[in-house]
């Protein structure tokens, strides 16, 4: 009990004391999730799995994410939003650990500046994989840095199927190894994948599961098209707060020593234990935490800027590398307080701490979301709320099977979207049959599921019922407006 005591009368133990009272607020008042629709899907996909095994093994729902939250959904969204809260406060204190083993001045600002991350902030209220995704990175972190080497890259090598980027950071996890003359763990980076596509191929007959079921190697989305490859830095401070300021000087201070410090790690230099214990944080800093940092970062740069693997440019996606920025951000912040004696002299430490700190209500969270805190629901599940209130006044019920686009139409109505003989894909509308519902949006309608609205208004056989727009004109995708059109087959 004394030892719990003396941890909230520490720094950290505010920190994580404070951060814990306004996330559970920030829960407990949502009045939506973080993710739209993709939330919805993954929250769907867990529960359901056991019902539909193969959902188990559904690369774009991620097998880690679905296995480890199935039992986790059954008792409802809510459930998973809390459990994935838990992860972020069990993340901050991994990060805190991470910045004690580095012997960081002011480690109890580590948890601050990753709980205040308008990235993680921003993505609590959700069933999103990037929550689970992050821990992998972090937890290769702490245990590289404990030497613990095998158990470190074991663990990493499930990262690819928490979410596919996975396999970015374990590119750069063999590089650490390969350059580090620690050859004898690489084999283990691989130990995930061949689990994995065993089971796979038990499964499917596939035997490259991993490529051949890849939903974004084979994908045939072509409508999230592509962008600015500086799109990711544009928005890099309503994601990543100021202290991505301090994150680009210690890129740029460790680039200027990049060619010293790939030959001092290839020969190996270091004799003593001493030595070897400060040159593996050394090691550790460079090619895992900033390497990951910049392989992740630039490998979703590219991807949005030539279009490919249905990359939609994402900001949430970002939330994988927001520990390893904020230990190279304390790192620098550091530097500057300990160059600049009179900050602490003046108090001002408070004013660079709430600047760091701040952005995470200030940028992302009220710029870009308006009202983002507490969450509410988005435009479009408040447009299709209306419909569900219209359907239930003027006693519309689905007798048939519902073909919808939008994964909300099947969480509004309670359908399992996997039990064929209640729900449909709405691009499959041309098989309803006589009582089924097609449900039309201007999001996924005419771009995922590729079905303009014209194509349903020259059916004949659907009657029109009543159409749902918002209070004002909101364009998701493609420039094309967002609306929702309700028929019946005739």
């Amino acid at each position: 009990m004394n030892t719990l005591t003396r941890f909230w009368e520490k720094p950290e133990g505010k920190v994580f004391g404070l951060a814990a009272v306004v996330y559970i607020l920030l829960v407990l008042f949502a009045n939506g999730v973080n993710g739209g629709a993709d939330t919805f899907v993954h929250y769907q996909m867990s529960r359901y799995s056991w019902i539909h095994p193969e959902l188990l093994l559904n690369q774009w729902g991620k097998p880690v994410f679905t296995v480890l939250f199935s039992p986790i959904a059954q008792f409802g969204l809510k459930a998973v939003i809390w459990t994935n809260l838990a992860l972020i406060f069990f993340e901050a204190y991994l990060v805190l650990k991470i910045a004690n083993q580095l012997q960081l001045k002011r480690s109890w600002l580590a948890p601050l500046l990753f709980l205040t991350c308008p990235v993680v902030f921003d993505n609590a209220v959700s069933a999103l994989t990037e929550i689970i995704c992050a821990l992998f990175l972090i937890l290769f972190i702490h245990w590289s840095l404990k030497r613990k080497f095998a158990v470190a890259a074991l663990i990493l090598s499930f990262m690819p199927f928490a979410r596919s980027e996975g396999f970015v950071v374990l590119g750069i996890a063999a590089m650490f190894f390969f350059f580090t003359r620690r050859w004898k763990y690489l084999p283990f980076l691989a130990f995930g994948s061949i689990v994995l596509n065993t089971i796979g191929f038990c499964y499917t007959g596939l035997p490259l599961w991993i490529f051949e079921s890849n939903p974004y190697v084979h994908t045939e989305i072509t409508a999230y098209g592509s962008g600015s490859f500086f799109h990711f830095f544009i928005w890099s401070i309503p994601v990543f707060g100021i202290g991505f300021f301090f994150l680009m000087k210690h890129t740029w201070n460790s680039a200027i020593g990049i060619s010293n410090r790939v030959k001092s790690d290839w020969k190996g230099l270091n004799n003593s234990e001493e030595s070897k214990v400060f040159a593996l944080k050394h090691q550790v800093l460079f090619w895992v935490v900033l390497g990951s940092f910049w392989g992740y970062f630039m490998a979703h740069t590219t991807l949005w800027w030539l279009g490919m693997w249905a990359s939609l440019g994402l900001l949430r996606v970002m939330f994988v590398i927001a520990a390893p920025m904020v230990v190279l951000v304390l790192i620098e912040v550091n530097k500057f307080i300990d160059a600049k004696p009179k900050l602490g002299k003046w108090k001002s430490i408070h004013v660079l701490i709430f600047l760091l700190c701040g952005t995470a209500i200030g940028s992302n969270t009220l710029i870009l979301g308006a009202f983002g805190a507490p969450v509410e629901y988005g435009i479009e599940e408040s447009v299709l709320d209306n419909m569900h209130q219209w359907m239930l006044a003027e006693n519309i019920k689905t007798e048939g099977r519902v073909f919808a686009g939008h994964a909300y139409v099947t969480v509004l109505l309670n359908i399992d979207p996997n039990d064929y003989s209640k729900n449909h894909q709405l691009r499959d509308f041309m098989f309803a049959q006589s009582g089924d519902l097609i449900v039309w949006d201007g999001h996924y309608g005419p771009n995922e599921e590729q079905t303009p609205i014209d194509e349903i208004e020259a059916d004949s056989t659907l009657v029109f019922l009543k159409e749902f727009r918002p209070k004002k004109e909101y364009r998701p995708l493609n420039d094309l407006p967002f609306y929702v059109r309700l028929y019946r087959k005739k």
